[in-house]
């Protein structure tokens, strides 16, 4: 698999495809970074996050990993102490995960230099109220409600990316309305057009074609989960034969997170025994055992959810071994 294909590899959209082209042809040494607010546990859809990071320092990248303490606080998400804590959970996290050999840095630890503070200044200076909330739409709840702190959110992310010195800005299609202001505006004050890439996200487990969300635990689950959780979760997680793959979050999890990195998914319940290496295979025999056709195989809905939930728990097994090994790790999970 050449470098490009691996960088782009389960992704929407790269803005631009000649700017990775150059990247990828002319620089030794490229970064490639996704910031997160470290506000809540890590749970499945954040795990998306962790493959593409895996994925860019496949091909050579260096992946930086933001950990936006203070733009958590200023969305306010908690005090920046317990913000800093989570932060280090988060961290051990991704490393159990196998990105151990990442940038990890705290936000705050740059965003409150003088620099970096007078830079904002300037960026303010030429970026709109309404395109700052515009901007903030995708990744805040209520951004019409929007206090003056929340909307330096997409400016300061905007900034982030210069003071990082990365190449490649990262993150789900949330992000693009801010990757595209860091675009236009960062110009302005002097500085590089970051070039952007853009994933789909993982739509939340009851099938309500709403987002993942740590307020609604039915959703998701967190990656530190015991066993059981995982299990509990995935088999009583939406999944109808009849609508698409998109629409059904079981399959979206073994399309992303399996199939599309050339693994094989082994499905071995009491009544059935086979691998699968593509999730249009699954859902048409799920298809055939909704229509009672005689057409092919058939494999039950909860089967799949079975095959599934196997496959998160061996895979996630590293994060629960670090948990058991470090429990004060998740005092701060235990606080919200």
């Amino acid at each position: 698999m050449d470098r490009k294909h691996l960088v782009e590899r389960d992704t929407e959209e790269t803005i631009t495809e000649d700017e990775l082209t150059v990247l990828l042809e002319s620089k030794d040494t490229i970064r490639a970074y996704i910031g997160f607010e470290p506000s809540g546990p890590v749970h499945l859809g954040t795990w998306l996050s962790i493959f593409k990071l895996l994925d860019v320092q496949k091909a050579g990248f260096t992946p930086v990993v933001l950990l936006a303490d203070l733009h958590a606080y200023k969305n306010s998400k908690g005090e920046l102490a317990w913000l800093e804590a989570m932060a280090e959970y988060w961290e051990a996290v991704f490393r159990a995960l196998g990105l151990k050999d990442a940038e990890y840095i705290l936000g705050s630890e740059f965003q409150t230099t003088s620099d970096y503070q007078d830079d904002l200044e300037r960026l303010k200076s030429e970026v709109t109220v309404n395109r700052a909330v515009r901007a903030l739409g995708d990744v805040a709840d209520d951004s019409e409600s929007a206090t003056i702190s929340q909307i330096e959110y997409p400016l300061m992310q905007a900034l982030d990316i210069e003071y990082l010195d990365v190449d490649l800005a990262l993150g789900g299609t949330d992000q693009r309305k801010i990757h595209m202001l860091a675009r236009d505006e960062l110009p302005r004050i002097g500085f590089s057009s970051p070039t952007a890439l853009h994933f789909g996200l993982l739509p939340a487990l009851t099938g309500t074609g709403e987002k993942m969300s740590t307020s609604k635990p039915e959703t998701m689950f967190p990656l530190h989960a015991p066993e059981e959780t995982v299990r509990s979760r995935i088999q009583g997680a939406f999944l109808d034969p009849e609508l698409t793959i998109a629409e059904n979050p079981i399959l979206e999890i073994g399309d992303r997170f399996i199939f599309k990195r050339g693994e094989t998914l082994h499905i071995q319940t009491e009544y059935v025994d086979r691998k699968y290496t593509d999730t249009e295979q699954i859902h048409a025999e799920m298809q055939n055992w909704a229509s009672d056709s005689d057409d092919g195989e058939t494999i039950h809905p909860q089967d799949v959810k079975t095959g599934i939930a196997d496959w998160l728990v061996a895979e996630l097994k590293p994060v629960r071994e670090m948990v058991k090994d470090c429990p004060e790790i998740l005092q701060p999970i235990e606080e919200m």
